[in-house]
């Protein structure tokens, strides 16, 4: 439902969602959310007094996702129980983010939320259109066209007659000067001899006009319009001046809204696929945050280092004791050795990437330390 007034004040709203997973059905997974079970899933590892467990087909997910197709089939049961301690690894800094409460930085908690409406509306979308079977392209669109307007109809859309007016007066110029460009790109003797024509310029307060607002919830302003305008082919653009093609982009602007709303009026939050989507997703930011939390003390170390008197003598010290490992390359059949003055520039970086590799090393030793893993070793020994 389409309706205008002349001017209205409106707040973006938006939700912070962060999904209890300790309380859901879920196990405790990065990768792979097969039920354990003694003969078929048996669990290989798992951290007392954590909810990790580790078991056959995580570790076969894990080992599937690292390393290549040949080398993962070829691995023996030893090797196998080599790699699970890197598995092991990610779940100790995974379990350390849950302890300090990662999942509450503001970062992680609206990209959370982000991750969340986007599941569940992809969820919905995927079984109103995908579960229809539909048969060609075009009856895929039609399914959708027609979802889509199935939930406009029923949104409650409000529209600033004031910066719609505007609006119209924005894509008459804009509509103007794409076909001038049009022309002049299709013109190879212009093109070699005149400047394009210049496109009209829109200030960034005009841009910032609330254009329409939907289910006082979701905004869109006019520069948000004209960008979605702009993207199309001046001559498959929408009259923005008829109801339709006006109604046509607001659809479009407004559907993850669309598809989100009605995702969480049909609970898709606790829709199966939906939660384990989501926690694969949620495991891998609160990973990042881990990884970056270490990052940032390499970059304390590195930026208190520089202010040191003996800075330049620890890089050379550093290219000295890394000479084999990071400075030697082959040229002619013979190992040639890069001089520390011929890429003192490239050293820092390479210092810094090494206090990485060194402050992730600690922590992780660290965490096994008051760690109690247990492991089934029989479950790695060859059959007899």
């Amino acid at each position: 439902m389409l309706l205008s007034n002349k001017a209205f004040c409106v707040a973006a709203l938006s939700s912070i969602f962060s999904l209890q997973i300790f309380g859901s059905s879920l196990p405790y997974r990065l990768l792979d959310f097969t039920p354990a079970s003694e003969v078929e899933n048996p669990v290989l590892a798992r951290v007392e007094g954590t909810p990790i467990e580790i078991t056959r087909s995580e570790l076969e997910t894990f080992l599937e996702n690292e390393l290549p197709a040949g080398e993962y089939l070829s691995l023996t049961l030893t090797e196998k129980r080599k790699r699970m301690e890197d598995l092991i690894d990610q779940y100790l800094l995974l379990w350390d983010a849950e302890q300090r409460n990662a999942y509450r930085d503001d970062k992680i908690r609206r990209m959370l939320a982000d991750t969340r409406n986007l599941l569940m509306s992809e969820q919905l979308f995927s079984e109103e259109v995908d579960g229809k079977n539909p048969k060609t392209v075009e009856e895929a669109e039609e399914l959708a066209s027609a979802f889509i307007e199935t939930l406009f109809q029923k949104a409650e859309v409000r529209v600033n007659q004031e910066s719609y007016d505007l609006l119209l007066e924005l894509v008459k110029k804009d509509d103007e000067w794409a076909k001038r460009y049009f022309e002049y790109s299709i013109d190879e003797n212009r093109r070699e001899n005149e400047e394009p024509p210049a496109r009209p310029q829109i200030d960034g307060e005009t841009l910032s006009h609330v254009l329409a607002i939907c289910d006082d919830k979701v905004t869109v302003t006019i520069g948000d319009c004209m960008n979605a305008y702009s993207a199309i082919p001046v001559y498959d653009r929408p009259r923005l001046e008829r109801p339709e093609g006006f109604q046509n982009i607001l659809k479009d602007l407004f559907q993850h809204h669309l598809l989100y709303t009605e995702a969480e009026r049909r609970d898709y939050e606790n829709h199966p696929d939906v939660q384990k989507l989501y926690q694969k997703n949620r495991n891998a930011l609160m990973k990042m945050w881990a990884y970056e939390r270490l990052w940032g003390e390499a970059g304390d170390q590195m930026e208190a280092m520089e202010k040191e008197d003996d800075y330049e003598e620890r890089l050379r010290s550093f290219h000295r004791e890394h000479l084999e490992r990071v400075y030697a390359f082959e040229e002619n059949g013979k190992k040639v050795y890069h001089r520390y003055e011929a890429i003192a520039d490239r050293v820092p970086q390479d210092y810094y990437d090494w206090l990485v590799e060194v402050t992730v090393a600690n922590e992780i030793r660290e965490l096994r330390e008051k760690a109690e893993i247990v492991i089934d070793e029989a479950q790695f020994a060859p059959s007899p």
